[in-house]
């Protein structure tokens, strides 16, 4: 997309992964790699139950990554999966098991891990105000018993 970092509200994502997803993990990278976060209403699940995003930019448009079937079909094979499959959390794998997978994927061309679609009709009109709007709307309501949600 030619998209630089985001350091504001200028660029949004819509992951797939739905609740509970063993790779919700992604969201993580997909955070640190964007700069788009939770905090900064820049993301937004969509429940989708897939391994999939869609990046937006206001004024360069939309793509859609999703992983590949035999990316994910490949990458399940090794050891460290055996581990999560007996629900050991990934700090308590060995270290040489998680560098094997990690390397794996590093080593790996893009166009053996994604699929990448141009989403011309996808569009996102986010609030301006939205922030500033809540805040108000929370502060009118607020009395010594009630919470703000």
């Amino acid at each position: 997309m030619g998209a630089d970092k985001e350091a504001d509200h200028g660029f949004f994502v819509f992951p797939e992964l739905g609740e509970g997803h063993p790779q919700t993990c992604m969201m993580d990278g997909i955070q640190v790699a964007t700069g788009a976060t939770y905090g900064k209403v820049m993301i937004a699940k969509t429940f989708y139950g897939k391994l999939a995003a869609t990046f937006y930019h206001p004024h360069k448009g939309a793509v859609r990554y999703s992983l590949l079937p035999d990316f994910i079909d490949a990458m399940g094979k090794f050891e460290f999966f055996v581990y999560r499959k007996k629900g050991i959390e990934p700090s308590q794998i060995p270290l040489a098991v998680r560098r094997e997978v990690i390397q794996w994927v590093y080593n790996q061309p893009d166009e053996a891990i994604f699929k990448v679609q141009a989403r011309p009709d996808f569009t996102y009109p986010p609030s301006k105000d939205r922030l500033a709007r809540r805040n108000a709307v929370c502060a009118a309501n607020m009395s010594s018993t009630a919470t703000c949600a």
